[in-house]
Parts: C-alpha cells; structure tokens; sequence
C-alpha cells in the first residue's frame, strides 16, 4: 500500500515551474513529439481507415464541400488533410495523399503532447506529467504509432485533451474562462470524431456528483454552478448543433447507430465482427467477451506496468483525503465512460479495435507518471530519512525503471506499424501495371485498390463485386479464402479452385498466414513478432482448376479459424 504522508505529499502541487523542471518537462513533450513522427515516416501503408479519410479529402480539394455535411465521418480529419495537401502543393498520387494525411496528424501531434502534458499536470503535478511523457514516448510505442498514423485519432486527442485540462483547472480553480476553452476544444473534438461529446457528458455527471460532495461544493459555489450548468449546454450546442443537424443525429455511422440503440446490432456473421457469434449465445457472455476484448485493446496500447502504476496514483488520490478534488473525480467518470462505451460497441457491432481505446488509454498514462513518482518515492522513503538522499534515491529508481519499461517495450518500438499490410501495397502497385481498361479488381481491405488506383469493390460492394462478370483480379489473404465466414465461402465459389498468379510482399511466399481480423486469443503477447501477411492475386479469366487446390485440408490445419463456430 501507499504510505498515507507519501500519498498527502503527492496531492500538494506545486504552482510554479523549476527551471530545471520546465526545461526537462520541453524534453519529454520533445520526445513524445520525435517518436510519433519516426514512427510515422517509418510505417510503409498508413491504417485502412485513412484510405477513407483521404477520399473525402479529395472531394474537399476538388472542390465539392457537401462531403463535409454527406460524408460517412466526421469532418474535421479530412477537411485537416485537405489543407496539409494544400499547403504541400503535392501530386494527386496515393503516396502523396497517404503523406499529407500523415503530416495532418503530426501537426496535431504537436499539439497534443502539450495538451496531454498539461492535463498531467494540472491533475497530478508538473514532474508527473513530464514522467507521463516519458512513459507514453518510451514505454507504450503503440500510443506514438497511433497517433502518426494518418487517422482522426490525432486531432480527435488533441482537442480532447485541451479540453480535459482546461475543465480539469476549471474544476480545480473555479475560473469559468477555462470553462469555455475546454467545452470550445471538446466541441472542436465533436467535429473530429463522435467520442468529443464524451467530454460534455462526463463534465455534466461531475457538476450533478459535486453536489453531494463538500469539497465540490467549497470549490464551485452554487452560482458558479449555475453559470457553468448553463455554459455546459449552450456552448456545445452552439458548436455542435449546425453539424448534428446537418447529419440528422449525432453521428451517420452504423456503429454510431447501434451504440445508441437506434439500429440493430451486428448480425452474427457480421464482416466486422472479430469472430463469428451464436445466436443463441447468453447475453452476459456475450458481454463479457466484449469486456474481455476491450481491456486487450486497450492493454496493447497501455502495457500492463503502466495500467499498474495507474491504480498506485488511483490510489494515492483516494488516501489523499481532502486533497482530491472534483478534477479526479472528473477524470474518473469520463474514463468509465469511455470503457463502458467500448465494451457496448464489442457487443453490439463486434469489434474494439487499439486504436478505438486510445482515449481512454492517454487518460490512463496520464496518471502513471504519477504513480511512478510515488513508488520511487515511497521505497527511497523506506531507505533513506534525509530529504536530500531521499531526493537522490528516487531519481535513481526512476531512471531504472524507465529503463526497465523501455527495453521490455523495444522490440514493440522497432517494428514498423502496419508493416504486415505491406503486401496489399505491392499488389495494388503490381495491378496498376496489368489491369486494362474495363477490368475491375476485387480487395476486401481496398489498401491495393488505392495504392494501384484501380477500379474495384472492397468490403462495402464486395458481394455486388463477387457478381460482377467484369471483375477480373482478386486480392485477398489466404484467411479471406479459408475462413469460416460466409464472404469466404463466396469468394470460394467464385475462385473454383483457381490459385494465385502473385503473391506478396516480394520474396516471401511463404510468410506466416494471418487473418484479417485475429481473435483476441492469438494476442496474448503484446511483443510477438509480426511478419508481413502474405497477399495472394487471383485472375478470376483463367479456366478453373479441375482438381481440389487444397485449400479445404489447409482449412482442416487451422482448427483455430471454426473454435468459436458451433
């Protein structure tokens, strides 16, 4: 346990910078910065989603704005990569538009890394927050990677961050200007992504909660309460309302829909489920495999140490006594919140994702420096009793765990992100040469369709494309023709036992198979080792093979693919 005088000692911030902290604290945020953005150069294919992102961002470049209102997302991130392109004058090819996304979200890097910095502090003081950065940067490489990566995650944490430590020091100082920035940068995440309303929401829950609590109530008298309460409402609505409006909801997604409870959840053999469900399944196991699958996600990004020394500082601020304030508690709600939402997307629409759980996951290692500064601490404490030596020993704790954490996390920092997709990529590039004019190409993932240019279906139109007497090419990994899902069955059909003309990345035939979407079980180890999957092209012209290509005793070999299929 926490030592109740380290705990007090934790809780007591110090208002001002040391120049020695200030100048280490420029240092973490510098290389939480510089490790985003190597990760970012060193990735060959950028996440799925971007491929989304950047057509929408395409049509705000030619000029056609209604993509803004009629897009499937929100519009923030593609109107972001629009303007990076802009500014660099670039081509119209896939490679540039996958670097103007990615320069998109390193301009919000360099936002959010201060932003994440100051709500570190404002919660758990200013050498927390520069162990936080330290501890995203060198112990959690996913975070970094996620954030590079060309998606919305980025502006969406550099908005929600400013607005967390905003309302954090609004709740800790009472000042109502910070009020306004954060619901201002909450509303700016809302336009990014649906997860911005979070904020507004768990903000309301701890004004309603600081009423039964008398430290809250020393620290929002009733008519600040009343001025905030009014503020809450107004100004989310003055920046939302045009876009909810304008989308007729909150959000146009299906997965938004089925979150709310407006549409009807996934159907068992969903494409975007991580696994094929029983229909007759029980509604707690199904929501405890979701929970499950959840916390998974979420410990890829936030390695367990971290989640460890979280709960030590969750539990500093409880031992705290009168110490803690409505700014934890303000923390705690929305981090719940976000879990809670995660675990009902799992269970509704069957997937939950790393990058979904980033969130909640920066909210977490936002308080684990705090938790690394109070063990360092409490066992130099326990060594020493000269506040001076105290001070020595506790550095020095420090730097050893942090050196600990960073080589037990190097092998996960060295592997370049995505780089199991690389076969799509050079099989698009491979296509681009071949494909004549009124030839279509099939690609679940549509990553070849991009990098290649090529006309095709991928998962939205895939069954429309299956039909199509046009379609000539067929990308796929061996999982997509093995699998048990019945997309597979089709696209078994459709093959009539042809094999492959092609098979990527270059030189490596014979790399590990894997699916599209791995159950949770094959992820237990965070570190494994990640070759490039290999990407098969098929010529659905070619006659088809008279003989069984073998491919149903490879799906008798891989007893993994049906364990969950009764």
């Amino acid at each position: 346990m926490v030592p109740a005088d380290v705990a007090a000692h934790f809780n007591d911030v110090p208002p001002r910078l040391h120049p020695a902290s200030r100048i280490a604290a420029i240092l973490a945020v510098t290389l939480a910065i510089g490790a985003t953005a190597w990760q970012s150069i060193r990735s060959p294919v950028f996440g799925r989603d971007g491929i989304r992102y950047v057509a929408q961002a395409r049509s705000i470049a030619a000029g056609d704005w209604s993509i803004l209102a009629k897009g499937i997302d929100h519009p923030g991130h593609p109107l972001a990569i629009a303007v990076a392109h802009l500014l660099r004058n670039a081509g119209d090819s896939p490679e540039s538009w996958q670097r103007s996304a990615r320069w998109a979200s390193l301009a919000a890097a360099f936002w959010l890394w201060p932003s994440f910095w100051a709500f570190a502090a404002v919660s758990f003081g200013h050498r927390a927050a520069t162990l936080s950065c330290l501890l995203a940067a060198l112990a959690a490489p996913l975070a970094p990677k996620l954030v590079g990566d060309g998606l919305s995650e980025s502006w969406l944490l550099a908005l929600a961050l400013t607005g967390f430590a905003a309302i954090a020091q609004f709740l800790k100082a009472g000042s109502l200007p910070w009020l306004v920035v954060g619901l201002t940068a909450a509303g700016g995440a809302y336009l990014v992504r649906p997860e911005g309303m979070l904020i507004p929401l768990a903000l309301a829950l701890t004004l309603m909660t600081s009423l039964l609590i008398r430290s809250g109530r020393r620290n929002l008298p009733y008519s600040q309460l009343r001025v905030a309460l009014v503020v809450l409402v107004a100004l989310p609505m003055l920046i939302c309302g045009p876009l909810i409006i304008l989308k007729g909801g909150i959000g146009t997604k299906m997965s938004i829909g089925r979150l709310v409870g407006t549409t009807a959840p996934a159907s068992p053999w969903a494409i975007e489920r991580h696994r094929p469900l029983d229909p007759d399944e029980p509604a707690w196991k199904i929501w405890g495999l979701a929970a499950k699958d959840m916390f998974q996600s979420f410990r890829e990004v936030t390695p367990g140490p971290l989640v460890a020394l979280a709960a030590l500082a969750g539990v500093g601020i409880l031992r705290g006594g009168s110490r803690r304030g409505l700014d934890h508690l303000f923390g705690a709600i929305a981090l719940a919140l976000s879990a809670l939402a995660l675990i009902r997307l799992n269970a509704v629409a069957g997937y939950c994702e790393p990058r979904h759980t980033v969130l909640p996951a920066l909210l977490t290692l936002a308080a684990s420096g705090r938790g690394l500064e109070m063990l360092a601490r409490g066992f130099a404490a326990r060594l020493t009793r000269s506040n001076r030596r105290t001070d020595v020993v506790a550095l020095v704790v420090v730097c050893l765990i942090l050196m600990g954490l960073t080589l037990r996390a190097w092998p996960e920092t060295c592997r370049r992100f995505h780089e199991d997709l690389l076969g799509y990529r050079q099989a698009g590039e491979w296509l681009a040469e071949r494909v004549a004019p009124g030839e279509t190409t099939l690609d679940l993932t549509g990553i070849a369709l991009f990098f290649g240019g090529l006309p095709g279906d991928d998962a939205a139109t895939f069954q429309q494309g299956l039909e199509n007497p046009h379609a000539r090419w067929l990308v796929a990994r061996p999982s997509h023709v093995e699998g048990p899902w019945p997309y597979c069955a089709a696209i078994r059909q459709r093959l009539e036992g042809r094999r492959p003309v092609a098979s990527f990345p270059l030189g490596s035939v014979s790399a590990r198979d894997s699916d599209t979407n791995p159950p949770p079980q094959s992820r237990r180890r965070r570190h494994r080792r990640v070759e490039p999957s290999r990407v098969d092209v098929y010529d659905l012209m070619t006659p088809p093979s008279t003989a069984e290509p073998g491919r149903g005793s490879a799906m008798a070999e891989r007893p993994d693919l049906f364990r969950l299929v009764k």
